[in-house]
C-alpha cells in the first residue's frame, strides 16, 4: 500500500505536499466518542486559522466516481479553505485506509479500489466534523466477449511470457489472433497457467506460477481490453507446484497441479483456496467440462482422465488413437455441444466427442484435427456465446 501522495493546496494553486504514513497518523486521531482531526504537520496553529470556524461552506464532491480496473480513484471537490478532508473506506475510520488533504478547492487519489465501493469524504474545522459525503466508487467493466464460439489460447513468446491468443471455432481455417500483449508479470513471475473463463463476470481468470519456485500464487485476471492484472495472493494454494489445470465451474477457478495429491477450487471474492483430495491420480496437464456440469476430462500420453468435482474420483480411458503430434494436450477447452479441445505443443487442435460421459466405458471420437501455432508452456480454455 502506498504511504505518501500528493494533495493540491487550499487555494487551488500549484503548491503541492507529499503526506506521509506519519502526517496521516498525526491528522488523523481516533478518539472515544469520536474523531478528533488535528492539524496536519506544517500547518499554522488553530489559533492563527479561528477563521475558519465561521466558514462552515458545504462539503461538495464529484459523485459518482468511476475507475479503470486496478487504478486509485480520483476524488476531486469544494470545501471550507483550510480545512481537513479526510477520505476512508465506508466501513470504517482506519487510517491505514485513509488519505487526506485540505479544504478549498482540492483533488486527491484512493489507491486500492478493488470493486464497486463506497467511500467516505469528511470536512474537520478546528478538530469538529462539518460535512460527510459517501461517494460511489464504480468500477468500469471490460468484458471479454465473444460473437462467435473462441478457443482462448495461451503459451509463452520467446522471453517466458505468458501472451494470450483467441481463435474463432466457427470457421477452421481462421488464425489466430494476437489477444494480449507479453506479460510483464508480478514481480514473482511472467506466466500464468490454468485458465478458465467465467461466463457470469466475462473475464479470464489464472493464477501466476514460477517452475520450482517457491513464491505466492496469485489470482490473474484479463479483460476485454486484453490487459491482465493481479487481485492478489490466493490463500491456500501450495507455492512449490505448479498451477496448471484449471476451469471455471459454479462461479469459482478449479485448479490443480499434474501428479497432485488434492485439487482447489478458488474462491474469486475472497481469493481463498478450498482443498479436495483426488481419489485417483491426476496425470493430465489440463481439465475442461464435457457436456455435463461438474465432470472435467483431461488427457495424457496414456488416454482420457474424468473427474468428479463432487467426490473428487478420478477414472482412466484408453482413448481413440490421436496423432503423436497432438497427444499430451497441455491445454483444453470446450466446443459448443460439449466436445472436447485438444491443444498440443505443436499447435495442433484435435475435437473429440465423448459419448456415454457417466458411464463406465464411454467412447471418444475424433471429428478433426487442426494444425495451429507452436509453442510451451500452453493452456486453453472457450469463450462460448
Amino acid at each position: 500500500m502506498r504511504k505518501s501522495h500528493s494533495v493540491r493546496s487550499s487555494d487551488g494553486g500549484v503548491r503541492w505536499r507529499r503526506l506521509t504514513a506519519a502526517t496521516i497518523a498525526t491528522a488523523c486521531l481516533i478518539v472515544a466518542g469520536g474523531v478528533a482531526v488535528a492539524a496536519p504537520a506544517g500547518a499554522a496553529p488553530l489559533g492563527e486559522r479561528a477563521a475558519a470556524t465561521t466558514q462552515r461552506s458545504t462539503l461538495t464532491v464529484e459523485n459518482p466516481v468511476r475507475v479503470d480496473p486496478g487504478e486509485p480513484a480520483r476524488l476531486r471537490g469544494t470545501g471550507t479553505p483550510d480545512a481537513l478532508i479526510v477520505v476512508s473506506t465506508a466501513t470504517g475510520f482506519d487510517t491505514a485506509d485513509t488519505r487526506v488533504s485540505y479544504g478549498g478547492d482540492w483533488e486527491l487519489y484512493f489507491p486500492f479500489i478493488r470493486g464497486d465501493d463506497t467511500l467516505r469524504v469528511e470536512q474537520y474545522v478546528d478538530g469538529q466534523r462539518t460535512g460527510t459525503v459517501l461517494v460511489d466508487v464504480i468500477v468500469n467493466s471490460y468484458p471479454v466477449w465473444c460473437a462467435a464460439p473462441t478457443a482462448i489460447l495461451s503459451r509463452s513468446d520467446s522471453a517466458g511470457r505468458t501472451q494470450l491468443f483467441v481463435r474463432d471455432l466457427s470457421s477452421p481455417d481462421a488464425p489466430e489472433q494476437p489477444f494480449t500483449a507479453p506479460w510483464p508479470g508480478n514481480g514473482f513471475t511472467d506466466q500464468f497457467n490454468a485458465m478458465g473463463y467465467d461466463r457470469d463476470s466475462r473475464q479470464i481468470y489464472s493464477i501466476a506460477n514460477a517452475y520450482n519456485v517457491d513464491t505466492p500464487r496469485e489470482l490473474i485476471v484479463t479483460d476485454g481490453r486484453g490487459i491482465s492484472r493481479s487481485l492478489g495472493i490466493v490463500h491456500g494454494l501450495p507455492q512449490n507446484r505448479f498451477i496448471n489445470s484449471g476451469t471455471i465451474f459454479d462461479g469459482a477457478l478449479w485448479v490443480t497441479s499434474q501428479g497432485a495429491p488434492e485439487f482447489y477450487r478458488v474462491d474469486l471474492t475472497t481469493l481463498y483456496a478450498e482443498p479436495h483430495a483426488f481419489t485417483g491420480t491426476w496425470a493430465s496437464s489440463d481439465w475442461t467440462e464435457a457436456g455435463l456440469p461438474g465432470v472435467l476430462w483431461g488427457h495424457n500420453l496414456d488416454g482420457f482422465q474424468r473427474l468428479d468435482l463432487a467426490t473428487g474420483r478420478v477414472d482412466d480411458f484408453r482413448g481413440p488413437s490421436i496423432p503423436s503430434n497432438a497427444a499430451g494436450a497441455g491445454g483444453m477447452f470446450t466446443y459448443p455441444g460439449g466436445d472436447l479441445g485438444l491443444v498440443s505443443d505443436s499447435g495442433t487442435i484435435t475435437r473429440v466427442q465423448v459419448s456415454d460421459e457417466t458411464s463406465s466405458t464411454p467412447t471418444f471420437t475424433v471429428v478433426s484435427t487442426t494444425a495451429g501455432s507452436p509453442g510451451e508452456d500452453l493452456d486453453a480454455t472457450s469463450c462460448l456465446p
